[in-house]
């Protein structure tokens, strides 16, 4: 089998020997951060920005929109925000510094200005001024323009150190937590309807402020009476003391009323914005009135202290650590319908802490407010605090924070009809996940959404069948949205990838599953081609097509689109699509069979994980193996039979899986299992024919027929090997793992018939042959096993070849290979066989015949990594990638060394190559997952594209909504009621009050907000203008009725004293009548 061939064979490497044609560079980054640390949203713009601990910011949007501000220095982002009415990013890093970035700037290389401050705590903005509140770890509330670029004259000193002599003497068990004084805010937020107020958080109280009058309007210190519960129960020492509460998160309910504050043992205070006095509610997840002395349970407790108990100690509930309070447009009341209040905090210590969205039914008071705040008024505002349904999220892990999406309004503090929840969670030492989910959860039907209903109308059947059937087919749980690929991040990261080149057919069949049954909501800005290069994009058209095959950690399988055809884009037609371009319907989740206990668990209990993924590039039949001995066949929906619900497979190996119920109907559905041998899988095989197979390290193989599904079983045996070497193996090979599975049809030297065929080679070189034929007499197929062979050992993991000797096309078996196999018309054409391994290679004629070439590098002192046999302009070639970013080139069929050419800098970490000379490299993090994946080629000439072009001011945005205005508490008719909350603050006023008289904004400032503005477009402002006037119009009516109900009551008032005039003077003329005549009659003496 080794001698040497004398015969003379073409050269196919012949067009492929100048190293002029050869050009390696890069073609696209995609750019992952798992260090995430902060998020922000812009709802105007459709912009979602992400702060990392490694000092960058990443904005994403539309369609290829991804831009990377770097900071100066490479600090950790603490606290984020858009300013959405001046189009700016605002941040501030672990170093205090303050960093401005104008969205609008061509140049966003660095911050528009940077700024030091000392140790700021918290930031705030509002969507109706232009100044930042940054909060400092002195209690001082600085103030900065973000139109000048400066501080501001406008600050607020430390209110704590002000009020704390008037707050209540007792602080048992308000403890401070590290360096976090009690006069150090924690939180500042402005009122959602008046900008005059802002309540400053601290950790001793929550301090209302104006800032107008710069005073204090109120002070809200929670105190749990001696004999109170509280969060703890009452099994805790200081049971009989007075104690107060550490603030951790605050959120105001929409209508401006009454608010929410979270302390650190887990308890929810709500409070009436007009009473300081004591709150409405407190209470935990769980516990209603924890704040509530009841004498009863208190006497029996203190009665039973001394005696000995088995009763545990409740354990401790972890602190709030944030809230945020949700409306709706669900109800025509100016105060809000139902709202939904989200809390991060507050359960059970050592439980994972997910995130819960109570909903909180309507606050509508039958009674205006009074000065002093009625009982019937703080009565509807505590059952405005009480939940009516809860709904939990979870996270991979512990979710650390929690950001909301509005659907298009940036006020409220972003809290405003959001449409979707972004939770950053983290599960030991995995990196931080990023995952987005819809919102509100349907189970809470669009709360009280009063707006599009008719009570009055009775429901078509059919639309109430409908709605039924939908129901049922709801789980009531949110669905999880399609996020971009920089998105995959943590539990979703990428630990492997490939790079496929598809048949068109087969792509176009791949293609049409771009669609996303959740996509992602924002679509902000723009991405296209530099202008430079798209000439040379546009010859992107005659490449092959490709697909990134990735696997996740979560035990996902995905592809994309990663056709250079993508990327023919201008500025005047930007990119449509991602790139690459997800096929999210494609998605593969193994993890539904581990729920269902198809998948069996590791012995640690871990779910396992997926080692490999073989795709057939005609029939688009995948096999995804697991570590834990299993393969998954899965076929596209649209390719899988019908079959009973009840079927079962003859061979016990096989678990028939096609009619099983998963989330998903169209796209990859699992078909079969293998089950799995307490083996590891070594090698999987899919083949283009309806067969595939698996090898085992322990040198076993496993044929599938998909044709049923059944498992094919060899006849015959290997009898001696066909190799003079093989005598000086001490042991039996075939027990060796199997490290090459290889579906080809081709003839042997030894056997000229024309017919599948398949090698397993074993880490020894030891190559198990079978032979696939079909049984006309019975309809079935039969596999063989015949004369082993002997290659070169430990091949590497796909690195074996089968070559047509003359063209250099793959003999692999394929549909017009399988159809020559039934004719029989002639002999079948010459073969070679190639196989590579670290130290070198063979190239074999007709598979067992003659060698005609062999290469040996184990000299040299590199590794090689990565072999592909690439094929370009009818010329192949084999090409080697070293450990040392080397690429070595020789020829075929003789393996003569050609060249060697650098793998620049740019373009090292090479995992995979496509026989067109693209390839994928991946950057991974200490933890394995991908932080870049870039796609580069051998041949890169005219494909160079370089960076996208992301512009922020195109594409979608929506209108700027009117500044939110104070509503009553009461109803709407009161006039009185009207007037006194009808007033508040303009963002031009509180800017002139903060930066005082002599502001002078700079002209550039004026001209970019105009440009904004002007981005809007004439129907969006007219929009904008009729809700205006809309809502002018509704406070005049509003208006008009309580006038004319107030005309009505004082015309009723005055015929009701006429009346009573009127009834007055007749009793006083009849009094006086009846006296004259007693009068009349004693004087006469009748």
């Amino acid at each position: 089998m080794f001698a040497k061939s004398h015969q003379v064979h073409s050269d196919l490497s012949y067009d492929l020997r100048e190293q002029l044609l050869w050009d390696v560079g890069i073609l696209h980054q995609l750019n992952i951060s798992h260090d995430i640390t902060v998020v922000a949203i812009e709802p105007l713009a459709g912009l979602l920005a992400i702060g990392t601990a490694s000092g960058s910011v990443v904005v994403y949007g539309g369609p290829s929109v991804s831009l990377t501000l770097q900071l100066p220095q490479r600090t950790g982002i603490k606290h984020l925000f858009f300013a959405s009415n001046v189009f700016k990013l605002v941040c501030a890093d672990a170093r205090h510094q303050l960093h401005i970035w104008d969205l609008a700037s061509e140049d966003l290389t660095k911050p528009q200005k940077s700024t030091q401050f000392e140790n700021i705590s918290a930031l705030t903005l509002s969507s109706c001024h232009t100044h930042v509140m940054v909060a400092l770890s002195t209690g001082i509330i600085a103030t900065y323009d973000l139109l000048c670029l400066r501080k501001s004259q406008y600050s607020i000193p430390n209110l704590w150190i002000m009020m704390d002599s008037k707050l209540n003497p007792s602080m048992n068990g308000l403890t401070c937590v590290g360096k976090l004084s009690l006069d150090s805010p924690v939180q500042v937020l402005h009122h959602p309807r008046d900008l005059n107020l802002l309540f400053v958080t601290y950790r001793g109280a929550i301090i209302l402020w104006n800032l107008t009058e710069k005073r204090v309007i109120r002070t809200y210190q929670l105190v749990i009476p001696a004999g109170a519960p509280g969060s703890k129960g009452r099994l805790r020492k200081d049971l009989m003391t007075h104690r107060t509460l550490a603030v951790t998160a605050i959120a105001i309910h929409p209508a401006g009323h009454f608010f929410a504050g979270g302390y650190e043992d887990g308890s929810i205070a709500f409070w009436a914005i007009e009473d300081d006095g004591g709150p409405l509610l407190v209470r935990t997840i769980d516990e209603m009135d924890i704040n509530v002395v009841n004498a009863d349970v208190l006497e029996q407790h203190l009665a039973e202290k001394d005696s000995p108990s088995d009763r545990p100690h409740d354990p401790d509930s972890e602190p709030i650590t944030q809230l945020a309070w949700c409306g709706f447009p669900n109800s025509s009341d100016p105060r809000c319908g139902d709202t939904a209040l989200i809390i991060l905090g507050g359960q059970v210590s050592g439980q994972f802490g997910n995130v819960l969205v109570q909903r909180m039914p309507a606050f509508s008071p039958s009674e205006t407010s009074d000065a002093n705040l009625s009982p019937a008024m703080r009565q509807a505002m505590r059952a405005s605090s009480i939940p009516t349904s809860t709904y939990e999220y979870f996270g991979n892990g512990t979710v650390l924070s929690f950001a909301l999406v509005p659907r298009g309004s940036p006020h409220f503090l972003g809290t405003w009809d959001p449409l979707a929840m972004i939770l950053i969670s983290s599960q030991g030492t995995t990196p931080q996940s990023m995952e987005i989910f819809s919102f509100p959860p349907p189970s809470f039907s669009q709360p009280g959404d009063e707006s599009n209903s008719d009570e009055g109308t009775p429901k078509d059947i059919v639309d109430d069948l409908a709605d039924t059937l939908a129901d049922i087919m709801s789980d009531g749980d949110p669905k999880a949205i399609d996020v971009p690929p920089g998105l995959w991040t943590g539990h979703h990261g990428i630990s492997s990838t490939q790079l496929i080149v598809l048949p068109n057919e087969s792509y176009e069949i791949l293609a049409k599953y771009t669609a996303s049954e959740s996509p992602f909501p924002l679509e902000g800005g723009t991405a296209y081609v530099q202008e430079s290069a798209l000439s040379n994009a546009k010859q992107g058209k005659y490449q092959p097509r490709r697909i990134l095959v990735t696997v996740h950690q979560d035990l996902s399988v995905r592809f994309s689109d990663a056709s250079a055809q993508l990327l023919v884009a201008s500025s005047e037609a930007p990119l449509s699509r991602h790139y690459p371009c997800p096929l999210y319907a494609l998605a593969i989740d193994v993890s539904e069979l581990c729920g269902q206990g198809i998948v069996s668990m590791l012995s640690n209990g871990t779910y396992p994980r997926i080692i490999s993924v073989s795709l057939a590039s005609e029939t688009l039949e995948c096999a995804v193996a697991l570590d834990s001995g299993e393969v998954i066949f899965y076929r596209l929906s649209e390719n899988i039979p019908e079959r009973s619900t009840d079927a079962t497979s003859a061979d016990p190996e096989l678990v028939l899986l096609d009619n099983l119920p998963t989330r998903k109907s169209q796209g990859f559905r699992p078909l079969m299992m293998l089950k799995g041998k307490s083996i590891a899988v070594s090698a999987v095989a899919v083949s283009n024919i309806g067969f595939f197979a698996v090898g085992y390290a322990d040198g076993s193989v496993a044929l599938v027929n998909l044709r049923g599904p059944s498992v094919l079983r060899p006849e015959g045996n290997a009898g001696k090997r066909h190799s003079k070497l093989f005598h000086l193996h001490r042991h039996d090979a075939s027990t060796e793992r199997i490290v090459s599975l290889n579906w080809f049809i081709s003839g042997l030297s030894t056997d000229e018939h024309l017919c599948v065929r398949l090698l397993a080679v074993h880490a020894s070189g030891s190559t198990d042959h079978y032979s696939i034929t079909h049984r006309a007499e019975t309809s079935s197929w039969k596999a063989e096993k015949h004369v082993s062979l002997e290659t070169i050992p430990n091949v590497l993991p796909g690195a074996s070849y089968l070559l047509d000797i003359r063209g250099g096309v793959s003999i692999e078996a394929n549909r017009s290979r399988f159809a020559a196999t039934y004719s029989q018309t002639k002999a079948a054409d010459h073969c070679c066989w190639v196989a590579i391994n670290a130290d070198g290679a063979r190239c074999v004629l007709d598979v067992d015949g003659e060698r005609i070439g062999r290469v040996d590098w184990s000299s040299r002192k590199h590794l090689v990594t990565n072999v592909q046999i690439v094929s370009k302009n009818g010329s192949q070639v084999l090409v080697a990638i070293t450990s040392q970013n080397d690429i070595m080139v020789y020829s075929l069929p003789q393996l003569e060394y050609i060249f060697t050419i650098p793998v620049p800098k740019e373009c090292r970490g090479v995992v995979s190559v496509d026989n067109s000379g693209d390839f994928v490299s991946l950057i991974t993090e200490p933890s394995g997952l991908a932080m870049q994946i870039k796609l580069s080629s051998l041949f890169s000439s005219r494909r160079c594209y370089g960076p996208l072009v992301v512009d922020l001011t195109r594409g979608h945005r929506n209108p700027m909504p009117p500044q939110p205005q104070p509503v009553s508490a009461g109803p709407v008719s009161a006039l009185g009621s009207w007037l006194q909350f009808n007033r508040s603050a303009t963002g031009d006023q509180i800017d002139k009050l903060f930066a005082g008289p002599d502001r002078q904004v700079p002209e550039a400032s004026w001209n970019i907000m105009q440009q904004i503005r002007d981005s809007v477009g004439e129907d969006n402002i007219t929009g904008a203008m009729n809700t205006l006037e809309q809502t002018r119009g509704d406070v005049y009516s509003h208006l008009t009725s309580a006038l004319s109900e107030r005309g009505q009551m004082l015309g009723d008032l005055e015929q009701q004293m006429n009346s009573l005039g009127e009834g007055s003077k007749k009793m006083v003329e009849q009094a006086q009548r009846i006296a004259a005549e007693q009068s009349a009659k004693r004087w006469f003496q009748f």
